[in-house]
């Protein structure tokens, strides 16, 4: 058994700062942190003394990943010997295995633009209700900050992006939108928690768009409109309250860099897997478990298998679609759109250059790198859009 029963000062250039701050983003560290726990369950469950620093964080870095992770036959012998009321140490023990503590949310501050009527978008509004995404922890430096007056987050989601946006433009009036009131609670109350006070968070569908009554100089809408019945509705629906001037920055799924991820969703349809907590947390281990050349276990390279909200938005989503870059520019000319800049990010503009090619606006040639790198959009084909 290993000695745990360390001072947390002795802990937290490793373990603690991560249990702290850290996400877990591949196999290899999952599987670590169960064994961790497993470890630590073992010493309480024996009655030796375990730290409680680390225990707390520990429960809340399980919290925060949804408890996606595997509960061993070990674990829930374990577990029975425990009683969360007998001391704070198996208290905490037990909160790293399910939700033993509240997490109240501001669910009563979140102003409603008007109830959502199109039925996609109702149904897309359950699914974040009951499995709000992602969940996060810190908010990363921003490189280069907006600095555009009025900054729009069309889908927000729990307020990351939108909460980063604010934290590095303090000059900056920032409105995340989202159908999900249980995302936006959540990230009210990181906004508080970190005293951001020039954001606001406002419940409504990008089809209502119009009623923030609002022009936009930035809008910021990342991995939203392929969850839309009408992407095209919604990308006009934003082009509405663009400023003169203003941009839109834009992500999209690539249809070949979302093909790996195929194979995962049809073997959940065929195992009829529920989109519930366990049901999700059960199909994930059926993943692990596949032969190593099983075409599904390419989900495992996904960041968001790490998560019960994210594999659900990974592999259980109600809705959605992907795109070809010629399906982008389709897209981007009947919402009246011009496409200013494709390929952000370091790797497709690397791959971008690497094969001879200068203009990063040329469809064509972003057509050929993806032909020859097919995983080059895994995070999304993203763009920066102006007004025609």
């Amino acid at each position: 058994m290993l000695n745990y029963n360390l001072p947390a000062d002795a802990l937290t250039s490793d373990l603690l700062t991560f249990l702290r701050e850290g996400m877990v983003r591949d196999a290899a560290t999952e599987q670590a942190i169960a064994l961790v726990r497993t470890e630590y369950l073992k010493s309480v469950a024996q009655g030796a003394p375990v730290s409680a620093d680390i225990l707390s964080a520990l429960a809340s870095f399980c919290r925060d990943h949804e408890y996606t992770f595997a509960v061993s036959a070990e674990d829930e012998v374990n577990l029975t010997r425990l009683d969360p009321a007998r001391s704070k140490v198996e208290n905490l023990m037990t909160a790293c295995f399910w939700p033993i503590f509240e997490e109240a949310l501001p669910l009563n501050d979140i102003s409603n633009l008007r109830p959502i009527s199109n039925a996609v978008s109702d149904a897309v509004r359950a699914q974040y209700e009951e499995s709000p995404y992602p969940r996060w922890r810190v908010l990363p430096d921003l490189p280069e900050p907006d600095t555009a007056a009025n900054i729009l987050v069309a889908g927000c989601g729990t307020g990351q992006e939108a909460l980063i946006y604010a934290k590095a433009s303090p000059h900056s009036w920032v409105t995340g939108l989202d159908l999900s009131r249980v995302s936006l609670a959540y990230a009210l109350a990181q906004a508080r928690a970190r005293n951001i006070a020039n954001v606001r968070f406002m419940q409504g569908d990008i089809l209502d768009v119009a009623l923030l009554e609002q022009k936009f100089d930035s809008i910021k809408c990342s991995g939203v409109l392929h969850h839309m019945e009408d992407p095209l509705r919604g990308l006009r629906a934003l082009t509405s309250v663009l400023a003169d001037g203003g941009k839109i920055f834009l992500a999209l799924y690539s249809a070949r860099s979302s093909e790996p991820k195929e194979a995962a969703i049809q073997l959940r349809k065929a195992r009829n897997a529920p989109a519930t907590d366990n049901g999700i947390r059960q199909f994930r281990q059926e993943i692990f478990a596949l032969p190593t050349n099983h075409p599904a276990r390419n989900a495992l390279n996904s960041i968001d298998f790490y998560s019960v909200s994210g594999t659900r938005d990974l592999l259980f989503h109600v809705q959605e679609r992907y795109y070809s870059v010629w399906d982008v520019k389709a897209l981007v000319e009947a919402a009246g759109l011009r496409l200013v800049r494709f390929g952000i990010g370091a790797k497709p503009e690397q791959r971008f250059r690497d094969m001879g090619f200068t203009d990063f606006s040329d469809l064509a040639s972003w057509d050929k790198v993806e032909e020859r790198h097919p995983g080059t959009f895994s995070g999304m084909y993203r763009m920066l859009l102006e007004k025609v």
